[in-house]
């Protein structure tokens, strides 16, 4: 597994992410990359991407950075969906083992 290091910030889903404050923020720090990961979501919303991927992107970029990237959520992956169908399986046949959650090692 490929390990990377890079500063990173979270904003948590209590305190939604302030297009306003953290980019502009960033690139003063002289942040010039900024990629962007909503782990809550599943589907990309209209909200987030015009929020995050059009909004966060222009005042990242007004303040000096030269790019940020919103990474897709799992949308229509492949993994994604036999998972989904998996637990779908799971629910819908009570004798068939209930999937369990594999260890993902730290970094």
């Amino acid at each position: 597994m490929a390990t990377f290091s890079f500063p990173t910030v979270a904003i948590h889903q209590d305190n939604p992410f302030p297009q306003e404050n953290v980019p502009p923020k960033l690139a003063e720090r002289g942040i010039k990359k900024l990629f962007v990961i909503c782990p809550a979501f599943v589907a990309d919303c209209l909200e987030t991407l015009e929020e995050i991927g059009i909004r966060a992107h222009e005042t990242f970029t007004k303040a000096g950075g030269k790019e940020l990237a919103l990474i897709p959520c799992l949308n229509e992956h492949p993994l994604w969906l036999d998972t989904l169908e998996k637990m779908i399986r799971a629910f819908t046949n009570p004798a068939q083992p209930q999937p369990r959650a594999e260890a993902v090692p730290t970094v």
